[in-house]
């Protein structure tokens, strides 16, 4: 005999359990500079530095924080770590959530860690350097 039970309701940061999945190479501080623009509808495929400069903070239980006005209305969140993806769910002020998914390196001496978030024609990369 097999048994399905299933969860319904109206705010899902009430109704579920969440795994924290982390690596620790990826706690702390990081700000971005550099970014690509690595698709076909107008990208150049250059790495170029950033004008406008934002930070993001990862700490051991999977909160995420970005520093700066780059999303001023959903800069918290969790995220968590499954082999090379980075995924997101940033809560915003209005009470919805957003998500995104990245694929994620950070370097062998690890002070840089580099996103790309796909896209049908290519990816927006993003580097950042660790704060110490």
């Amino acid at each position: 005999m097999f048994f399905t039970i299933l969860f319904s309701c109206q705010d899902p940061n009430h109704c579920q359990e969440q795994i924290c999945i982390t690596d620790a190479r990826l706690v702390g501080e990081w700000e971005i500079f550099e970014e690509c623009l690595c698709h076909f509808q107008g990208g150049d495929f250059v790495w170029r530095p950033v004008d406008e400069k934002y930070l993001w903070k990862f700490d051991s239980t999977c909160k995420i924080t970005e520093i700066g006005e780059i999303q001023p209305n959903c800069n918290s969140g969790n995220y968590s770590i499954k082999n090379d993806t980075l995924s997101v769910r940033w809560i915003c002020s209005n009470s919805s959530t957003t998500s995104a998914e990245y694929q994620f390196s950070v370097s062998q001496n690890g002070d840089t860690l580099t996103i790309k978030g796909f896209i049908d024609e290519g990816y927006i990369g993003q580097k950042f350097i660790k704060n110490k």
